[in-house]
């Protein structure tokens, strides 16, 4: 009676992992290819929008482009051009300043001259844009490790948004940071 009940078992256990039916399934769907999207009722609203999508990705090879210049610390003044006439920046420690291309891209050589060496690991990044404001902002989560001039090793994890206006130039900058040493 004990071999018919362990045949019985191995019988009905290989039955179960050949079925095409499984006991629980757990199906993924898109919902953009059916068009059906369920309406959400958000707790708080949002006051600037609510409503994103994915925007243009050539617009965080741009800001990479701008890492690249600074990582490098040569050739600043070429990346003028990628800069409205006026960007306000929102720095970590919460200081507002309204500067213009030129003076950005200064405070930037500023920055970076504060350092022997400078490694930037970009961990994550995605660009948003709302059409309603008719605006991208990418979004940027870094490592960042560097050698200051005083030879102290520091580093940091942030996360920075770079705001482009409906020109496709960018005029507002903001970085939340969280130091690691």
């Amino acid at each position: 009676m004990m071999k018919s009940l362990f045949g019985l078992a191995i019988v009905l256990l290989m039955a179960s992992c050949n079925s095409d039916t499984p006991a629980e399934t757990t199906v993924a769907t898109d919902t953009t290819a059916t068009e059906v999207k369920e309406e959400v009722k958000f707790l708080y609203p949002a006051t600037f929008s609510a409503d994103w999508k994915i925007g243009d990705p050539q617009k965080i090879v741009k800001v990479q482009e701008l890492y690249k210049v600074m990582l490098a610390d040569s050739n600043y003044e070429s990346t003028i051009p990628y800069y409205a006439d006026s960007i306000t920046n929102l720095s970590f420690d919460n200081r507002v300043l309204r500067l213009s291309a030129p003076a950005f891209v200064d405070a930037v050589k500023n920055f970076r001259k504060g350092f022997k060496s400078l490694d930037e690991e970009f961990r994550s990044y995605v660009v948003l844009k709302n059409e309603e404001k008719n605006t991208e902002m990418v979004l940027v989560w870094v490592k960042e490790k560097g050698v200051r001039q005083s030879g102290k090793v520091d580093s940091s994890s942030y996360q920075e948004t770079w705001r482009f206006n409906n020109q496709g130039k960018i005029d507002y900058r903001s970085i939340f940071v969280r130091y690691d040493f």
